[in-house]
């Protein structure tokens, strides 16, 4: 049970840092992609969305906490469940669809899964539900304050045309801005 007190404590500062820098990245995908690597590469601004949006729930700390109950056989269990998914349902996804989307699409949703399979390892040895260890109320509430101080800069930017680099940056600080304002 302190252990579940830990995890519960690292889960919640963790989503605390690292959900308003996904939602961030979520709305300016294009932005960043072409900062980073050139304007050829705002197509693969998708892909960044998709790993972003699938990061909301990796932020879990699993392992820790497996190891700490005593539960590792398990952990390995569903890793190797989860990677005999991966191939099958990437190798029909690649044979039934024309979009490498759709492969991203198929691996996160198998990331997913697995850490669905690892959170009910946990919730069956605390014997909750698995609602009970995420605190929804608060993750929820992070995630819509994250959402709302990303919409009005990327409003203004989508508006107003300027240098990527600009808008990049006063993007950022608005968000920022916002951000501070809205959990202040």
């Amino acid at each position: 049970i302190e252990t579940l007190k830990i995890w519960n404590s690292a889960l919640l500062k963790s989503a605390k840092l690292i959900f308003p820098m996904l939602i961030f990245s979520v709305f300016f995908a294009e932005t960043i992609m072409t900062c980073m690597y050139g304007n050829l590469y705002s197509e693969s601004a998708i892909y960044f969305i998709i790993k972003n949006l699938s990061g909301l729930f990796v932020i879990i700390p699993f392992y820790p906490i497996i190891l700490a109950i005593g539960k590792t056989k398990a952990y390995a269990h569903v890793h190797m469940v989860i990677a005999f998914i991966v191939v099958v349902s990437e190798y029909l996804v690649c044979k039934t669809c024309d979009s490498a989307v759709y492969v991203a699409v198929t691996s996160e949703i198998c990331n997913l899964l697995k850490i669905w399979l690892l959170m009910r390892v946990i919730a069956n040895y605390a014997h909750k539900r698995i609602v009970d260890l995420l605190y929804p109320k608060m993750l929820g509430q992070l995630l819509l304050i994250s959402i709302l101080a990303s919409l009005p800069p990327f409003i203004l930017f989508k508006v107003i045309a300027v240098n990527k680099w600009i808008s990049l940056f006063l993007s950022m600080s608005f968000f920022l801005i916002d951000y501070y304002v809205l959990c202040y």
